[in-house]
């Protein structure tokens, strides 16, 4: 059995050439590995957050330490907005402040290798590249099916997002295929939205996998709170990662900065993706033009 960890990549609105807080990618990204393989690669992982980011989860814990008290009156929505921040609203206390829950986001490793003095984000770059050395570590592989949006008005929001995850169902069964019929089985386990979208998704997937002989996809697809999931987590960071890679591959000239990007990740991002030796590959960009 097989798991398909994705996250979105770049955001599905409206991309403003000249505004750099858009993105001219939208998408779903991530890994598939082995269900063997899934306890190992989670604890490997923790011990990359205890090994990068020790000073910032010492802090983590301090400031869930003094958020334990209840709010001064007058203050409710002071201490609402600091759990918000910390991460830990919606979470029982004795979850407040631990490893598991302490997250990396994808969006700022990207952001700090590529737009600012590399040589300052030592850490940072470090970490990107030991998440991808644990996937080839343990043996697993790197999806994604992304979309290169046009500047103007954004697409319909639930019609672009379900367009590409059926497109990376298909992708991951095609997979799924390729193996033994006793290891030919899968499920996906996506990073949530809200419960809205995540219905409509839901109703929308179901429909999809089960109407059609995608009989290696075991299940609907899982929607999840990346907080209690290390596999999502890891997810978030492939997906930044490969923000960064694919705007400057697909993206045109105007991304030309994230070209350090492309240096430092390439080899990782290329060897772990997945290919039927028949010119299909497990990264696909659906694109106007590209490089």
């Amino acid at each position: 059995m097989w798991t398909l960890y994705l996250d979105e990549v770049g955001h599905d609105g409206e991309f403003v050439p000249a505004n750099p807080s858009t993105s001219p990618l939208f998408g779903l990204g991530g890994f598939a590995l082995h269900h063997d393989r899934l306890r190992s690669i989670a604890g490997k992982y923790f011990e990359l957050k205890r090994k990068f980011y020790k000073a910032e989860l010492s802090v983590y814990a301090s400031q869930a330490a003094l958020i334990r008290q209840p709010p001064p009156k007058g203050k409710e929505a002071t201490w609402k907005k600091q759990k918000q921040e910390l991460g830990v609203d919606g979470l029982p206390e004795s979850q407040w402040g631990r490893v598991e829950r302490f997250e990396i986001k994808g969006r700022d490793l990207a952001s700090l290798l590529v737009l600012k003095d590399p040589t300052r984000f030592r850490r940072e770059i470090l970490f990107a590249i030991s998440v991808l050395e644990l996937i080839e570590q343990h043996a697993g592989f790197i999806f994604a099916r992304v979309k290169l949006k046009k500047a103007g008005p954004a697409e319909h929001r639930d019609s672009l997002y379900g367009g590409l995850a059926q497109g990376i169902i298909d992708d991951f069964h095609r997979f799924l295929s390729s193996k033994s019929r006793s290891d030919g089985y899968g499920i996906v386990v996506i990073d949530e939205r809200n419960k809205p979208e995540n219905c409509s998704f839901l109703a929308y997937a179901q429909s999809y996998i089960f109407s059609r002989e995608l009989g290696q996809i075991a299940e609907t697809p899982f929607l999840v709170d990346s907080r209690w999931f290390p596999g999502i987590q890891i997810a978030d960071n492939i997906a930044g990662i490969l923000h960064s890679i694919l705007k400057y591959r697909h993206a045109g000239a105007d991304f030309d900065a994230y070209g350090p990007a492309e240096e430092v990740f390439a080899a990782g991002i290329d060897g772990l993706t997945w290919s039927d030796g028949d010119h299909w590959k497990s990264v696909f960009v659906h694109k106007q033009h590209s490089r």
